[in-house]
């Protein structure tokens, strides 16, 4: 019996030294800097659907390197076509999508190639 206690005794006591190796092997982090998360390492993406001959974020304003996507809900193609050249997309039907990342200040306005009446303003600000 006192060789059972002895041999628990020394199994316990190797098991607290090889975890306590184990953790003085794992690299530290440094309390100065924060754990990067998914989300500060993904973009931003902002939705405008083409529903009912429109546009349905027609007034919107992002930050930059925010990606805009365009879907059409319309069972009739349309475009998302900048009014000075940046961007355009293809025809887009029913279910097809558009996107395009902002990445300067400023005003833009856009429309549907197809249907001049649909319209629409992006504003990116810092």
């Amino acid at each position: 019996m006192k060789n059972f206690k002895f041999l628990i005794g020394i199994s316990i006591a190797s098991s607290i030294l090889l975890i306590g190796c184990q953790q003085s092997q794992t690299p530290s982090t440094s309390s100065t800097t924060p754990p990067s998360t998914s989300e500060s390492n993904t973009q931003s993406t902002k939705e405008i659907a083409m529903q009912n001959m429109a546009f349905t974020e027609n007034n919107l304003t992002v930050k930059i390197g925010t990606k805009v996507k365009w879907t059409n809900n319309d069972s009739v193609p349309h475009t998302a076509t900048s009014d000075n050249g940046l961007f355009t997309s293809k025809n887009l039907s029913k279910g097809d999508s558009f996107e395009f990342t902002f990445d300067k200040e400023g005003t833009y306005t856009y429309h549907c190639a197809i249907h001049p009446s649909m319209k629409g303003t992006i504003t990116v600000t810092k």
